[in-house]
């Protein structure tokens, strides 16, 4: 008999409760469309502006889909509508440039109302704003359109944690959204963030209204492990860890591979 391959997978699912045994229920389904958006944020910004790059077949019918990229800081991301679901997707590590970046340790003050003594990766929140501004504007563009009730933010690795960042902003900018409609992050393979005040800050407005985060890290992965716990880094207070064994190469380890699939 063959000896089946298998790999032992760590989801952590990042399930922001609202008091206790209130939960939202983890979609696979939704998550494998976060994946394949945030794989699609890597294609060629024309293929993404069109949709017609290989990933984009994954999630047909975005329309209204518009490129943010900064060559200085090397990054992309894209915003777009599918239905009544906002879709925006970070681009993860993609240089030299990104690397700097990603190991800029340094803590930068993050100020929002209620976020007291809150502090963000320097070089991802760097990132983040070297595109946030556009983003912004079109975002508050399209929530002013009818028929939208949800926002979907992904990314992978560093696109994951501008993805976690941008949802905060998103969070903290209630005029931006008057209809407030609901946040759905999925990040994969998403370092740490912020200190522990914007942790709890961050899960306080989850909770608020109702929105739903989860971040899929693989255990073999060192990238959801850095900055080091040393440095007083956190990605959220309270995780709830599934651990799922998926036989290698099938459609039904998609989750398990996310990080394979996005190389």
């Amino acid at each position: 008999m063959r000896r089946r391959r298998t790999m032992t997978v760590v989801v952590v699912l990042l399930i922001l409760l609202c008091g206790e045994d209130v939960r939202a229920d983890y979609s696979v389904r939704l998550a494998t469309t976060a994946l394949y958006y945030a794989k699609a944020a890597y294609c060629k910004a024309e293929a993404i502006s069109s949709w017609t790059c290989v990933s984009c077949a994954s999630n047909p019918g975005l329309q209204k889909v518009r490129v943010f990229t900064n060559a200085t800081h090397s990054t992309q991301a894209f915003v777009g509508v599918n239905d009544s679901m906002i879709v925006v997707s970070f681009r993860g590590t993609r240089d030299t440039n990104n690397w700097l970046h990603n190991l800029d340790f340094l803590f930068a003050p993050y100020i929002r109302d209620g976020c007291v003594g809150c502090l963000v990766h320097s070089g991802f929140h760097c990132e983040l704003e070297s595109l946030w501004a556009e983003m912004r504007e079109y975002l508050q563009e399209l929530v002013a359109g009818k028929g939208i009730d949800g926002i979907l933010i992904t990314g992978h690795s560093l696109g994951g944690a501008m993805a976690t960042i941008a949802a905060a902003n998103l969070m903290s900018q209630n005029p931006l959204f008057p209809s407030a409609p609901k946040v759905l992050l999925y990040t994969f393979g998403q370092p740490r963030v912020g200190n522990e005040a914007f942790a709890n800050w961050l899960l306080a407005s989850f909770c608020r209204d109702g929105h739903e985060s989860y971040r899929v890290t693989h255990k073999r992965d060192v990238v959801p492990h850095v900055p080091p716990c040393s440095l007083v880094i956190y990605t959220f207070p309270m995780k709830y860890g599934t651990t799922m064994t998926r036989t290698r190469c099938t459609r039904t380890a998609m989750m398990s591979l996310a990080h394979r699939v996005l190389l």
